[in-house]
């Protein structure tokens, strides 16, 4: 397994998911370090420079009309091509929501993406961390597919494997998802140093499924070097075996990446 490097621009991709077909990546964060609101035990990209919630200093971000502009490049390159896309997807070095003005920025670049192809679907990939904010959660339903965080089923074990800014609250982050609908929860399962495969923990897990209702869930486990060399990735037959006692007891779907 090998860590990955920051993305070294707004635009980038497309990349072949295996969530979301062919996906260009949109990073509203900077390009030399990652900026986030957590710090997750497993990260691929390492571990958090800045780790923020909120009064993110704007020369750490790039400016609102460098992004709108990237993005309308980016799309209008498409239709010269005519190469298939499938969405475009806030992601990129850390949390995506972050950005001062990520509620407009959103507006913009559905506007983009309704002008120059509305057949392509618009996504974000998300630690769920600022889902408690009113303005936040209005711009996240105005995209196509939320594929939110959630690895824990209680706040201590939140703590643990995600080491969250002093902001961020579990109780308010799970409230706040519960009132999101439609979203597709993804989780990481580890075990090692910090442990959440258990059945103790996925106890805990399907409880706060249960609470949320997404319409579908999404497990995995490392696919890379994580920032904690001493997390161990979780078989694929645990996992198997976890997807199936997710399914019997919420009668929610459940996928393996």
């Amino acid at each position: 397994m090998k860590k990955i490097c920051l993305q070294s621009n707004i635009i980038y991709g497309p990349i072949a998911s295996r969530r979301l077909g062919n996906s260009l990546g949109i990073n509203l964060l900077p390009t030399e370090f990652k900026l986030c609101s957590l710090d997750c035990t497993y990260c691929q990209y390492g571990y958090t420079q800045h780790k923020v919630f909120d009064r993110i200093p704007s020369d750490y971000v790039p400016a609102m009309k460098l992004v709108v502009k990237e993005v309308e490049h980016a799309l209008k390159q498409y239709i010269a091509s005519e190469t298939k896309l499938d969405y475009l997807t806030f992601a990129g070095n850390g949390e995506p929501t972050l950005h001062p003005n990520f509620p407009e920025l959103v507006s913009a670049i559905v506007e983009l993406r309704d002008k120059y192809l509305p057949d392509v679907k618009t996504a974000i990939l998300s630690n769920a961390s600022r889902v408690s904010d009113a303005s936040i959660r209005a711009a996240l339903m105005r995209l196509d597919k939320r594929f939110m965080k959630l690895d824990a089923g209680d706040g201590k074990t939140f703590k643990e494997i995600n080491n969250p800014h002093e902001k961020v609250s579990y109780s308010s982050l799970v409230k706040a998802l519960s009132s999101m609908r439609p979203l597709i929860l993804q989780t990481m399962l580890v075990d090692g140093c910090a442990c959440n495969s258990d059945d103790d923990h996925i106890d805990l897990l399907i409880d706060q499924y249960k609470k949320i209702q997404p319409i579908a869930i999404q497990i995995y486990s490392l696919d890379r070097e994580p920032a904690n060399a001493s997390l161990v990735k979780v078989p694929q037959e645990r996992l198997l075996a976890i997807s199936r006692r997710i399914e019997r007891e919420t009668a929610i779907p459940v996928d393996i990446f």
